[in-house]
């Protein structure tokens, strides 16, 4: 921090008082702006329009390798964990683009890497013969050395491949193998891994959409990327000097305050290297990043070059937040777009143009235009369509006998610092008459009620069970839940690796016999990862029981 001036600002976190940095400088050129967005390019692409591309503000860009087939360039996707092994000599043509491409300004250049699998594939196991990827792996890092990449932008997302290697849900063996004994194997491939891009690439940069904090402020192995930590702990033991593994903290995408970068730089910083097994690597050759998804909430908001309100981000907004991102980050930010292209200026006004441009000087407040307390109603209520419970009725009914139905308005918060479960949040005793709000679910997103977040978020409801059918299951079906799930009945967790995978607006149906109590009033916790899309329980919450 020596090369800005600094002036404490005291802010209110956490039950404490502390002392925040306030940059009263430009933020220099050592910190990266990185177009990673879904308006990637082809390499050759880049190199026919580089210069009018070198014209935004950007510092690097991401750009895809492509293959030929009967002449036809196809972009190809680098699925790096994938048993199918890649071949360097099919990205030639890629490589000669890049080598004949005249860099001036983007000199941070990205090689997307997927973690996913191709659909309809099957991703390796940790305890099979993983050769194949290990190879893929050293390609990948020979394509990105020629073709003058700073390193990779490993895609970490699962999106709808039955969430890959890294969950323990769906790992080949747990009949014989612990959650430990995958963990210990994750970490040796990852070693393994690294020793393999070190034959080719010992400096590399990989900047992760998420690393470490996939699993939030503890080592949990639950979830689809429970193995994540233990791999990258793999590949830092092996790390060279020189090399550098960022954690882009894709949680970011909606931060609009500092307190929020603050924190989450913390958490990378020091709640994460604690969790570590290779601490003094981790502090060598760890950073933390930022993401920030410029038109978030698309498919509810929409994005609208004419109305800046009625985005997610206006432009003042992206501009101070992506000012923070810089100030906090140790080196790379990277700004994610759908709905339009800076490349081409289609469907982006300039004032968004103008937000990049203008991140880097000081910004000690934030906009006006951010609330510092959104109401219920801040934004119009936009209904969904087709509820009423019908597809749950239609799809369960056969089996199971509806039993009651819990109550639409749920005790809500946001956990922008993912301190629940440290607060115990879901606990039978915890008070959530402070700082909670009231929430209608079953019609509407939260988005829409006026709360724009991306984080996870915590619902508390205590609900009247009816007297349960002696000897027979029972149940709660969720009608449609977006993403990430997890539920406590009476402060007692439900198996997560039988809720976690509950998702993408389908019905799920979850057995709490063992938990929930007959003919009494219980608590019903859940906890929502919202993440990019509309989040929130959004229909209706049943109890039922078997017939």
């Amino acid at each position: 921090m020596s090369r800005f001036r600094i002036r404490n600002t005291i802010l209110f976190l956490s039950g404490f008082l502390i002392a925040l940095p306030a940059i009263t400088q430009v933020v220099g050129p050592e910190k990266k702006i990185i177009s990673g967005g879904a308006d990637n390019r082809t390499a050759d692409y880049v190199r026919q329009n580089i210069e009018s591309m070198e014209r935004v503000p950007f510092d690097g860009i991401c750009i895809n390798v492509y293959t030929k087939k009967n002449g036809k360039v196809e972009p190809y996707n680098l699925r790096v964990m994938d048993p199918y092994p890649l071949a360097f000599e099919d990205f030639a043509d890629s490589i000669a683009d890049l080598k004949a491409t005249k860099f001036k300004r983007f000199k941070d250049n990205f090689l997307w890497v997927w973690i996913a699998a191709a659909p309809g594939a099957v991703s390796m196991d940790f305890f099979d013969d993983y050769a194949v990827v290990i190879n893929n792996w050293r390609t990948a890092a020979r394509i990105a050395k020629e073709g003058g990449y700073r390193g990779f932008f490993v895609d970490t997302e699962q999106y709808d491949t039955q969430w890959g290697p890294f969950a323990w849900t769906r790992v080949k063996y747990s009949d014989t193998k612990t959650q430990a004994d995958y963990a210990a194997q994750a970490k040796k491939c990852g070693a393994e891994v690294m020793r393999a891009i070190n034959e080719v690439y010992p400096d590399i940069h990989m900047l992760w959409f998420f690393g470490y904090s996939a699993n939030g402020t503890g080592r949990s192995h639950f979830g689809a990327y429970a193995f994540v930590p233990d791999f990258i702990d793999g590949m830092l033991s092996e790390a060279k000097p020189e090399a550098r593994i960022i954690d882009g903290y894709e949680q970011s995408y909606g931060y609009k305050t500092k307190a929020f970068f603050v924190e989450a730089r913390d958490l990378m910083k020091n709640k994460m290297k604690a969790t570590s097994s290779v601490k003094d690597k981790f502090e060598k050759n760890h950073e933390a990043g930022f993401g920030l998804w410029l038109d978030g909430h698309g498919s509810v908001l929409g994005w609208n070059p004419a109305d800046f309100l009625k985005n997610y981000f206006t432009p003042e907004e992206f501009e101070y937040s992506l000012c923070q991102a810089l100030n906090y980050t140790d080196q790379y930010v990277w700004v994610w777009f759908e709905r339009g292209s800076f490349w081409t200026g289609s469907n982006v006004p300039w004032p968004y143009f103008r937000a990049l441009s203008e991140a880097r000087q000081p910004h000690l407040e934030p906009p006006a235009s951010i609330p510092k307390n959104p109401p219920p109603g801040a934004a119009p209520p936009l209904k969904i369509s087709g509820y009423g419970g019908e597809n749950t009725a239609l799809i369960l009914g056969t089996k199971y006998r509806w039993l009651g139905e819990l109550g639409r308005r749920w005790r809500w918060r946001p956990d922008f610092r993912n301190r629940g479960f440290e607060e115990k949040w879901q606990a039978f005793e915890f008070d959530d008459s402070q700082g909670w709000r009231s929430l209608l679910t079953g019609i509407e997103h939260w988005e829409v009620e006026g709360y724009k977040y991306e984080c996870a978020s915590w619902y508390r409801q205590r609900y009247d069970v009816p007297p349960l059918p002696f000897g027979k299951k029972a149940y709660l079906a969720f009608e449609s839940m977006n993403e990430t799930l997890w539920l406590w009945i009476n402060g007692s967790l439900v198996d997560p690796n039988r809720v976690t995978l509950a998702a993408n607006g389908k019905p799920l149906l979850v057995d709490v016999t063992r938990l929930l109590r007959s003919n009494q009033q219980n608590l019903i916790v859940v906890r929502r990862s919202s993440g990019l899309e509309p989040g929130g329980g959004w229909k209706s919450v049943k109890v039922l029981a078997e017939k």
